[in-house]
This record gives C-alpha cells, sequence and structure tokens, in this order.
C-alpha cells in the first residue's frame, strides 16, 4: 500500500514537518554554514559562485555543479551591465527569502497559494563610498511590497502570517541587526565574515596536528612522511623553520630574504619537537597580532602581507602534518572552515564546489581532486594580498628572487636578483 504524500504549494508538508520534528530533538540539525565565492574580473565585473554547504557539522554534497552568478555595475556607476550590482542582489535576496518564508509556512498552515509576488525597493547614497561627506554606506530605507492569492485563507490570515514571515526571515534578521563575529579593523575586510587568515586560526591548526601526532611520540620517527622523501622528523623540523622563518619576515617587514633557522636541538625529543612547534606557531600569531595594518615581508612567492603569512603558516603546519600523520599511519583533518578559509587565501583559483579540505590537498600537490589535473612539483600560493592576484596560475621559478624593491610607478613591489 502506498503512502500519500502531502504536496501544498509546491511544498512537501511531511518532510516540512518532520524537519521541525528532527530539530527540536537535535538543535545540531538546525545549523548551517553557507559560503560565496567571488572572483573580480575587470572595472566592477565580478563573476561569483555558490556551491556546496556546511549541514550539521557536515559538508552537503548534493550539489553536483555550483551556481554562477555575475555583477557589475551600470554605466553611471563605472560598470557595462553585465550583470545585476550587489544591492540589486540583496534586495532580491531579501525578496526570495520572504517568497520562500511565506510558501513554506503557508503550506504548513494549511493555506494554499495561488500567487504570489514581491516588489523591493532600497535607498542609496554613494557619497559615503566614494569617499565624501554623507549618509550611511548602505542603505537608508528599504521597501516591501507583497501580492498574494489564495483559495482558503481570509485576508487576516494572510496579513498575520506576512508579519511571522518578517519576522522570521533570515535575511531580514542579517539586514536589520549587527552580525557578532571577530571585528578586526586591521584588514578591508569584516572579520566577522572570517574571510581572512587570523592567528587564532595558526593556534587552531598546530593544535590540530598536535593532537594527531602526541599519540606517537614514542615511535620511531625516522620512518618516511608520506609520499615524501623526508622522514617525519625532518618534515616536522622544517615546518618549525618554516612558521619561524614566516615570523622573522614579518616582525621585521624586510623585503629581503633573512639567513636565519629556527630549528630545534638536534636532541630534542620528539614531545620535545612538538613544543618547538608550538613555539614558531605562537611566535608568529604575537608578530601578527602586532603588526601594522598594511606591514609586507619578503617570501620567494611575493611580498606577503599578515594574512598571507598566517595563511602560509597553516598551510604548513596542516599539509606537512599530514604528511607526518600519513607516515605514522594516523589520520588528521582540519575544521573544514579552516581549510576553506586557507585554500581561499593562498589559492584563489582553486575551486569552490569540491571539500575544502581535500581541495587543499590537491593545491599542494597531495591529492587527486575530479575534474582536475593534477598540481605538478611547480605548485606554488599567492601570498602577496588578494587585490594584486592576476588571475593566472602562478609556478614556481628555478631562479626565485632574493629580494624585492618598490616601484613608485606602478606602486607595486617589483621581484628582485
Amino acid at each position: 500500500m502506498s503512502e500519500t504524500v502531502t504536496i501544498r504549494n509546491g511544498v512537501d508538508v511531511d518532510q516540512l514537518l518532520a524537519t521541525i520534528e528532527a530539530v527540536k530533538g537535535d538543535p545540531a540539525v538546525g545549523t548551517f554554514t553557507f559560503r560565496a565565492s567571488s572572483r573580480w574580473r575587470e572595472g566592477t565585473y565580478n563573476v561569483g559562485e555558490i556551491g556546496r554547504f556546511i549541514h550539521a557539522g557536515r559538508e552537503d554534497d548534493s550539489r553536483d555543479e555550483a551556481f554562477r552568478l555575475e555583477g557589475d555595475e551600470p554605466p553611471v556607476l563605472l560598470g557595462h551591465n553585465k550583470g545585476p550590482n550587489a544591492v540589486e542582489l540583496l534586495l532580491q535576496a531579501l525578496g526570495f527569502c520572504y517568497a520562500v518564508g511565506y510558501a513554506a509556512n503557508a503550506a504548513a498552515r494549511g493555506i494554499e497559494l495561488t500567487a504570489m509576488e514581491y516588489e523591493l525597493e532600497g535607498d542609496l547614497d554613494v557619497r559615503s563610498f566614494l569617499g565624501l561627506d554623507g549618509a550611511r554606506a548602505g542603505f537608508t530605507e528599504i521597501r516591501a511590497k507583497g501580492w498574494v492569492s489564495s483559495p482558503n485563507a481570509t485576508k487576516e490570515q494572510l496579513i498575520e502570517l506576512s508579519q511571522y514571515v518578517q519576522d522570521t526571515s533570515p535575511v531580514r534578521d542579517s539586514l536589520a541587526n549587527p552580525i557578532p563575529g571577530d571585528h578586526d579593523p586591521r584588514g578591508p575586510l569584516n572579520r566577522g565574515m572570517r574571510m581572512e587568515v587570523t592567528p587564532d586560526d595558526l593556534l587552531e591548526a598546530v593544535s590540530t596536528s598536535k593532537q594527531a601526532l602526541e599519540p606517537f611520540v614514542a615511535r620511531d620517527w625516522s620512518v618516511r612522511a608520506g609520499d615524501l622523501d623526508w622522514d617525519v622528523r625532518r618534515t616536522l623540523t622544517h615546518v618549525c623553520d618554516a612558521v619561524g622563518w614566516y615570523a622573522a619576515h614579518l616582525a621585521l617587514r624586510i623585503p629581503r630574504r633573512l639567513r636565519l633557522d629556527f630549528l630545534a636541538h638536534r636532541d630534542a625529543s620528539n614531545a620535545e619537537l612538538l613544543d618547538v612547534l608550538d613555539a614558531a606557531a605562537a611566535t608568529l600569531a604575537g608578530v601578527a597580532r602586532a603588526a601594522p595594518t598594511l606591514a609586507r615581508a619578503f617570501h620567494t612567492a611575493g611580498m606577503a602581507d599578515t594574512s598571507g603569512f598566517l595563511a602560509m603558516g597553516c598551510d604548513e603546519i596542516l599539509v606537512h602534518g599530514w604528511d607526518a600523520v600519513r607516515g605514522l599511519r594516523g589520520e588528521v583533518a582540519p575544521h573544514a572552515e579552516l581549510a576553506e578559509r586557507v585554500l581561499r587565501r593562498l589559492f584563489p583559483w582553486a575551486p569552490t564546489t569540491t571539500s575544502p579540505w581535500q581541495t587543499l590537498l590537491w593545491a599542494n600537490g597531495r591529492a587527486d581532486l575530479p575534474g582536475q589535473e593534477p598540481q605538478g612539483p611547480d605548485w606554488l600560493w599567492h601570498c602577496a594580498p588578494l587585490h594584486e592576484w592576476d588571475g593566472t596560475v602562478p609556478r614556481q621559478q628555478s631562479n626565485p628572487p632574493r629580494r624585492y624593491e618598490w616601484d613608485r610607478d606602478s606602486r607595486r613591489w617589483r621581484p628582485s636578483w
């Protein structure tokens, strides 16, 4: 005997009610982390992708391909109308959110809908955006009008539902209330959005790798580290050296290579080597916290900024930690959010719809990725500020630069040999 499925307004009511009960039983089922990426092309034209998201702490794989969006400005705002602009998309997001909330809640209440439309307007004064004295940078007012038709609901029921939808709209709530987060004034992006790599990320990375390695401190660390030619001890010694090297360069904000090593004593035990790794990470984190807003320093891949050095430190610790743990027949994987931030900071050309950790391993030449060519031994990251990325995939040079010099004409750091 087949079961009857209740569909109302295109919504599976039985599934909706089951979801509500599941969240009541376990609030974690109701938690999501949504993601979006945006890549600048030229002028005011950008291309965005929205792919997989995280549900209840796990990555959802229901989307085989990412959704692609285009954004631009009208000619009066220096664009070419290749797509709607960002504030228009914001209005559209609010309209979508209202419609989803109305349709789903109407279905749950037994209200049938035959038509629904929303029109939204927002007033904006661009003087603040242009660096001039004026009103706030965002919308000064948003107006929404809605029309709905139902064969079985009264006008009063529809109005009451409209108010409920407004009160429970995630987009409206995000617009109307401050979003909590680590608001760091040192960068151009709101750290509440967690778009940059922070000192706390670095400390999380070292904690993740240490926890995976500590059960093996009594083992022989002269075994090969994964597929590397180094053994486990040599690999972790390199990580200590690299992270400490980053800290020294950032501390001095020097445009040339320093001849220094940050190494554990040759007689240090395995446990003591992990302490040195902790010390290197804490040193870089401390230097990063004290660094001026525009701090830059030498790396062969470019004049790195503070976030670039932190991301490189995370990458060294996480990826080489993975190499070492593999050699010891263990397993380790960072939180998806941390892997995502490191990936987007160092490898802005990487795919956005695959697992962040697997993609970070791919970018480091450690793993295969469906539909992508393997990264060869000449892979390289982008550690300079993201706005300086030229859209190409960099590769290691046979003769890397030894210093950088400031070019007054282009206002960029140029490599020198």
